[in-house]
């Protein structure tokens, strides 16, 4: 029990410490090369509550499942949740101040398209690594 919670706590951290980053970057890149316009997507900036909530929960010692999975599943879990944020996050530093928002579909000024760093090999990989982190 001790270390599922450990693997929980630890798995609710990861994503907090990735929102933050996501926040911090995406009012850099807004400095730096501004929008053309400022609409805001609430379901796309309350989105991982679907995967906080179920964290939570899971620390007060309620199960999703009906028998609880084996420590070695759980830690392939938090495996693939660390390999995908990392991912996620190294496609956006490649993107620097060129990312924003899917939701917002817009250009910003001296945008440009990026082929370098983690975009040479993976095409999309802040959505690649989301699908690993929210899998795991």
């Amino acid at each position: 029990m001790f270390q599922e919670n450990v693997l929980a706590l630890l798995t609710i951290l990861a994503f907090a410490s990735w929102q933050g980053y996501w926040w911090i970057t995406e009012r850099k890149a807004d400095q730096e090369k501004p929008k053309t316009s400022h609409k805001v997507n609430y379901l796309e900036k309350h989105a991982l509550l679907l995967i906080y909530i179920p964290l939570m929960v899971r620390l007060f010692g309620f199960n999703f499942f009906f028998t609880p999975l084996p420590f070695l599943w759980q830690f392939i879990g938090i495996l693939l949740v660390l390999i995908g944020i990392g991912i996620a996050v190294s496609g956006r530093i490649a993107l620097g101040t060129n990312w924003t928002p899917a939701a917002e579909y817009q250009i910003k000024k001296e945008h440009s398209l990026v082929t370098n760093g983690v975009y040479a090999s993976i095409r999309n990989p802040i959505y690649t690594g989301l699908l690993f982190a929210v899998t795991g």
